[in-house]
């Protein structure tokens, strides 16, 4: 029976899991000499599967897992079994959302206007910007009258 230490190197497994983070499982371990690496599984909420290439492993959804590497010696297969390992989610950054004045950027004309008209005709102005109706002359004459 194998144990833990024929693969080494485990523990910097438990710092580097992340979603939409690719990894290289093989990079941290070591394998004692005489035994060879034949495959890599993933176990995610029960359900097995292998690793097609352990040197470019991307974990798709946050949890805990195991890795199960089977090793041959002398034709002699045995799996070595992590401990359960987390997946950390993604890192969320929240949306900071602010006011953007679009009448002020995109209407010079409005900026040189007195308070009073301003104030008159900014409704309007938003009423025809949501409409797509952009400041083309014509537009202007119709928003004024």
């Amino acid at each position: 029976m194998l144990t833990d230490e024929v693969i080494s190197g485990f523990s910097i497994l438990k710092q580097v899991l992340q979603v939409d983070k690719e990894i290289d499982l093989m990079e941290s371990l070591t394998i004692a000499q005489g035994f060879e690496l034949t495959k890599v599984e993933f176990v995610f909420e029960g359900q097995r599967t292998e690793i097609a290439d352990p040197h470019h492993f991307t974990p798709e959804y946050p949890g805990s897992c195991t890795f199960i590497f089977t090793i041959k010696k002398d034709g002699t297969a045995s799996e070595v079994t992590t401990e359960e390992l987390t997946i950390k989610p993604m890192q969320y950054t929240e949306v900071a959302i602010v006011m953007a004045d679009m009448i002020e950027e995109l209407y010079p004309w409005y900026n040189n206007l007195q308070q009073s008209t301003k104030d008159f005709i900014y409704p309007h102005l938003q009423a025809s910007y949501a409409a797509c109706n952009w400041s083309k002359l014509d537009n202007r004459v119709h928003i004024i009258m």
